[in-house]
């Protein structure tokens, strides 16, 4: 048998047509609305007639007592509601409301970091949302209440005094906000103006017919159909509600008050005696419902804009000076050593990102750090830690609401990972893109450079165990019939190749621990990463003719120079896309216009997809995740435009160049003569200025105590010979 709650709507707003039938914790349960006409005369009555009749009565509307902050005070207006009636408990919602609230504005920044931070929250009115008012203050930059505005003429020197106040004041002067048509004060209209987030009662905003909702988010516990459809009339963008929904859709927003949530989990709880439930009871409840809250777009033109910033480095010296103008006239060997403790600067914008058809758009906030990735190797994970954590606070004071990174540096990325749970802002590394697409090119251009057709490609993954060339290795394996996988963790490579050989049926795969006499027979070379201060040495001489190297340990150990030493070899270290339209402003990495990294372009589809969660983070890449931005980048018609080795765009000519190289080696007699040796060596030390003294203290110390007695004496002998000259 259901159980039966009646809710009784003092107002309207959240007046169901008919009774409902929901479930909730596993038992149906009968909602049975009836409205009051504002009546407080009907409400008693109502009350009267329905003691011992009904499971649970909701009182929707009217509040047994007022909170203002951590105050509360009973109304006096109210408080005779809910002791008339012997049998049947009357519930309110002040149990649950708080609690749920803070829950909710969580659970909505867990879904779409960003979409609370550095915002203008003003309370509309912040009676009894204490919960709502705390938990948007934890990400919000300002928080206002209106509730002098809404209810001016009350006298109090404090919270407790204004809130005692309050409470004596009779229901109609209280409920009068909640009127239809009620006129703002133009003080309370110019605040509205000033807020980005419109927070508490939706009727109260609603109402407002002087408001200007244009852009605001507006937050609410619950929120009808008519309201919502009110407010994007009005231009209000966003509306999120934070109390679970009791409709069998749970994405639907919910449109049920805290007082229905409280009395049919009480009527649900247990049998008999619902109103012996306290506060711990209807939290316990509460843990046990799985929802999420409900945001809204309501403008779609609005909603198809999204802001996300893009942190980049320096590529070389050359690069710092061209933006410091005084570096010029310094040496590069000092620039190395501090340009790294530089602070992250805004660099420039970047709009009109467009993609799905132009239905969609994005903004790209661009940041830089201080050093180049050479010199970030050098540094300690702190350092680069605390400039990452600095870089996205930037990137939330810009209202971006996701952060991408160029992969130019590994610890830059890792350190990505490491402050993404520190942020209020979603971050992706930009490794799920560039693995697609570098691996795609490398299979492409390694079958372009073949000698013999038939003969199928092999390919070899060095240093195996690491996350992104575990996951390339994944997705290579799709494109080579034959794959080897070597490095120093053996039982990390067996795991690796049963799931390779369990998703590609059709491709062979072998572990070695050392590559030193096969790594010659491959035509793909995929370079993972290494533990941090080494690097993986290749001497390009053990590559077979045409052979592509795809580099992911960053920066590339493939040099120019090297490069030079085999002119038949192709470096892949990210690729370039081609945006369906031409972006504005600021460029990247010297590419042609409308070309962007790969890295810039997944923090951009995410952003056009609206999707702001962490996404393909260093040590949660997943090969889904590599499968689902390249489906996204087909939607959106990004498309693959060329390879990128040392931060530049290499030309097909010159693809097609090195082909033809390889093609002649291989029918020479040179290839036979190619050494066969890589090493793993300890990448060369060059010590920051800060390591150098923390390493050094004592020399500091010492070094400093000698300039000092210098100084001083050199102050004495210029001092006595001025005193001498006075006499």
């Amino acid at each position: 048998m259901s159980k039966k709650v009646s809710i009784l709507h003092f107002f309207d707003h959240h007046l169901a047509a008919e009774p409902e039938i929901i479930t909730l914790l596993g038992e149906a349960v009968e909602l049975e609305h009836i409205n009051c006409q504002q009546n407080i005369s009907m409400v008693e009555a109502i009350l009267k007639k329905l003691d011992g009749k009904t499971d649970a009565i909701a009182l929707s509307g009217l509040p047994r007592s007022l909170q203002v902050g951590n105050r509360t005070a009973v109304w006096q207006s109210t408080a005779h509601l809910f002791e008339m009636v012997q049998k049947t408990p009357v519930f309110d919602g002040s149990k649950v409301s708080s609690a749920v609230e803070r829950w909710g504005v969580r659970l909505a920044h867990e879904a779409e970091p960003g979409i609370w931070s550095n915002k203008r929250v003003l309370m509309v009115p912040s009676i009894n949302h204490f919960g709502l008012a705390e938990a948007l203050g934890h990400y919000a930059s300002k928080l206002q209440s209106a509730d002098h505005f809404l209810y001016a003429g009350i006298d109090g020197e404090n919270e407790k005094t204004w809130v005692k106040a309050l409470s004596q004041r009779s229901l109609e002067d209280l409920l009068t906000p909640y009127s239809a048509g009620f006129q703002a004060p133009k003080k309370l209209a110019d605040v509205i103006e000033w807020a980005d987030i419109l927070a508490g009662d939706v009727n109260v905003i609603s109402n407002m017919t002087t408001a200007n909702l244009k852009n605001k988010t507006i937050v609410c516990p619950a929120v009808s159909h008519d309201v919502a459809q009110e407010l994007r009339k009005k231009g209000a963008a966003i509306v999120v509600t934070v109390l679970p929904s009791l409709s069998h859709d749970h994405k639907k927003p919910s449109r049920h008050a805290a007082a229905t949530l409280e009395a049919c989990l009480a009527a649900v709880a247990k049998d008999g005696e619902p109103a012996e439930l306290s506060e711990n009871d209807f939290l316990n409840l509460i843990s046990e419902l799985n929802w999420s809250p409900s945001i809204n777009y309501l403008q779609p033109d609005q909603s198809a804009v999204n802001r996300f910033g893009y942190i980049t480095q320096p590529n070389s010296v050359a690069e710092i000076r061209q933006k410091i103008k005084v570096a010029r006239f310094l040496p590069k060997a000092f620039i190395d050593r501090t340009a790294v403790h530089i602070p992250p600067v805004f660099s420039g914008r970047i709009e009109n990102i467009q993609g799905d058809g132009k239905k969609n758009s994005a903004i790209a906030e661009v940041m830089m750090l201080g050093g180049t990735p050479e010199e970030f190797t050098a540094q300690d994970g702190e350092l680069i830690a605390r400039r990452m954590l600095r870089a996205a606070r930037l990137a939330e004071q810009l209202e971006a609401r996701l952060i991408g990174v160029d992969t130019a540096s590994r610890e830059v990325s890792d350190a990505l990972s490491t402050i993404a749970p520190k942020t209020n802002v979603a971050a992706t590394s930009g490794q799920a893109l560039t693995i697609l697409g570098s691996t795609s090119q490398a299979v492409e251009i390694a079958k372009s450079n073949s000698q013999i057709q038939g003969e199928p490609l092999q390919a070899i993954v060095i240093n195996a165990s690491d996350p992104i060339a575990s996951i390339a290795a994944e997705v290579l394996g799709g494109h080579v019939p034959v794959l080897t996988l070597s490095g120093n963790e053996p039982d990390l490579l067996i795991q690796l190749k049963r799931k390779i050989e369990d998703i590609h049926l059709n491709t062979k795969v072998t572990i070695v621990t050392s590559a030193n006499t096969v790594i010659g027979q491959h035509d793909i070379i995929l370079v993972g990463r290494t533990m941090a201060g080494k690097r993986i040495n290749i001497n390009p001489q053990i590559c077979k003719p045409g052979a592509v190297i795809c580099d992911y340990s960053q920066p590339s150990v493939i040099t120019d120079e090297l490069l030079k030493q085999r002119p038949d070899i192709t470096l892949i270290e990210s690729v370039a896309y081609k945006l369906p339209a031409d972006p504005v402003g600021h460029g990247l990495n010297q590419l042609p216009v409308g070309h962007v990294p790969a890295p810039f372009a997944e923090a951009a589809l995410l952003a056009l997809k609206g999707k702001f969660a962490d996404f393909g983070l260093v040590g949660q890449l997943s090969s889904k995740n590599v499968y689902d931005i390249g489906d996204l980048a087909r939607r959106h018609q990004f498309v693959p435009a060329g390879i990128i080795a040392h931060s530049k765009l290499v030309p097909q000519a010159e693809i097609a160049k090195r082909g033809e190289l390889a093609r002649s080696f291989a029918q020479s007699e040179a290839s036979s003569t190619f050494e066969t040796e890589y090493d793993l060596a300890v990448q060369p030390d060059r010590p920051s200025i800060r390591r150098f003294a923390r390493e050094h203290s004592s020399l500091v110390v010492a070094a400093l105590g000698a300039v000092a007695v210098v100084a001083g004496g050199l102050g004495w002998v210029f001092r006595r010979r001025r005193n001498q000259s006075d006499i």
